[in-house]
């Protein structure tokens, strides 16, 4: 049960992260507002490349 509620919370962590990032450009809190695109991008990288490896692995 601790294997899924990691899980479950790695992917709810990530999704506040990207959210929280996008929210801050759009009302232009965010420092480098050109740069935005490529943070997220790298963010959803790290995210498929990096944790949902993880994840899986955690998960069995």
């Amino acid at each position: 049960m601790d294997k899924y509620l990691f899980s479950i919370g790695l992917i709810v962590a990530g999704l506040v992260v990207g959210q929280g990032i996008r929210r801050l450009a759009q009302t232009g809190r965010f420092r480098y507002p050109d740069r935005v695109g490529r943070l997220l991008r790298l963010l959803q990288q790290v995210a498929l490349l990096g944790l949902s490896p993880l994840v899986t692995l955690g998960a069995f």
